[in-house]
């Protein structure tokens, strides 16, 4: 009889059936090539003990035996190992899997028609490390990193697949970073219809916001200050930026110190300015059922200061009359008001000057002589005025305050 490859004592069997080609118990070919354990119903090759239904062994990976929840198919190396699904270039190649109520629910594979490789399902695909879940893409194809819900409040970052919005969203503590190293510039772009619209970037240490040549740096430093910056290209805008527009206007400025106006010496500096009103008091007056009132404005070191008296039938007079209680100190003695007007019992009106006492908050009522109405006036006396009932005082007193 003649023998087409291996000899019958090499191939191992409890029993043959030549008719139908069907073996009982294990089978070997040529020691480790091919390995059939019948008792465990598996089949190695280039191994003995396969450790799952078929064991492909090229050399051993170490000790480590299959996982019994995918030993159906064992690739096993002592360096690379892998398995090549080929196909013409034209079609796929590909993976697929399935169960009893859909038989193909994802698939792995390539498209060489297309040149795309491509995972496809359709239910969310999930990305888990460490035991745990890190990130998905739901069925919607929003992709999820650190979460499974799409809501903003939940920690995680979200990004819509309808280009809705990306929500990044952390429990006390930053969260979004966005690094630039080593030069100035644009950290991030704005643009509208492809068009830059702004940006936020890194200078000299800072921030910088704006767009073309309106910008504000934020410097942290001695002193920390925001300075106008053109965005473009970070270079000075000195004098060249306004704040607000005359038909579009901030409402108001709150300022704990000055503010330089035309140019930056301490002559340019108002550090105060303010509105109010003031009850002057007098001495040798009462004012009684007359009407009263004052008002001021301080600018810088002046102050305007306005009173208005009006005589009621009760108001008495009992000597030369002082007006005290000014908002403000004057700044030098014997410094005199700008202007102060009384109307006589309405027949003429009387110029008149005011003169502070001592640096102080109040001031006498100096006249001239008395002369009729329209007459050119000229100050020359310095007798405090004698009031009479009946008549009416006011005046605007310009001085300046320490």
């Amino acid at each position: 009889m003649t023998y087409v490859g291996k000899k019958p004592a090499d191939i191992i069997a409890t029993a043959v059936d030549t008719t139908t080609g069907t073996f009982s118990g294990d089978l070997t070919v040529d020691t480790n090539t091919l390995f059939v354990d019948s008792s465990n119903n598996r089949v190695g090759i280039g191994i003995s003990s396969p450790d799952g239904r078929l064991h492909v062994h090229t050399a051993s990976a170490g000790s480590v035996t299959a996982n019994s929840d995918a030993d159906d198919l064992v690739v096993e190396n002592n360096g690379h190992a892998g398995i090549n699904i080929l196909s013409p270039d034209a079609n796929r190649s590909a993976i697929q899997f399935g169960h009893t109520s859909d038989n193909l629910q994802l698939q792995i594979r390539h498209d060489g028609g297309t040149s795309l490789s491509q995972i496809i399902s359709d239910d969310p695909i999930a990305l888990w490390t460490n035991g745990s879940e890190r990130a998905r893409i739901d069925s919607s194809g929003n992709l999820l990193v650190g979460t499974t819900s799409t809501d903003d409040s939940t920690d995680g970052f979200k990004l819509k697949s309808n280009g809705q919005k990306l929500t990044v969203t952390r429990d006390g503590a930053e969260s979004l970073v966005l690094n630039r190293r080593t030069s100035d510039g644009d950290i991030l772009k704005f643009r509208k219809d492809n068009t830059a619209v702004g940006s936020i970037g890194a200078w000299s240490s800072g921030l910088l916001v704006g767009t073309g040549d309106v910008g504000l740096a934020f410097v942290d430093g001695t002193p920390e200050r925001i300075q106008p910056r053109k965005a473009d290209d970070q270079t000075s805008a000195d004098g060249l930026i306004d704040l607000g527009h005359s038909s579009n206007r901030f409402k108001d400025l709150y300022l704990s110190g000055g503010v330089y106006l035309g140019g930056t010496g301490s002559a340019n500096h108002l550090d105060d300015y303010e509105e109010g009103t003031w009850t002057p008091t007098f001495s040798n007056l009462t004012v009684g059922n007359g009407t009263l009132a004052g008002v001021y404005t301080k600018t810088g070191n002046t102050v305007t200061a306005k009173m208005s008296l009006i005589f009621g039938s009760t108001t008495s007079i009992s000597g030369n009359v002082s007006v005290g209680s000014l908002p403000f100190a004057n700044g030098a003695t014997n410094n005199s008001a700008h202007q102060a007007v009384a109307l006589d019992s309405g027949s003429y009106w009387i110029n008149l000057v005011a003169r502070f006492i001592s640096s102080s908050t109040t001031v006498d009522i100096m006249y001239p002589s008395q002369v009729p109405y329209n007459t050119l006036l000229t100050i020359t006396a310095t007798t405090p005025f004698t009031w009479t009932t009946s008549d009416r005082i006011e005046f605007t007193l310009a001085y300046s305050t320490s």
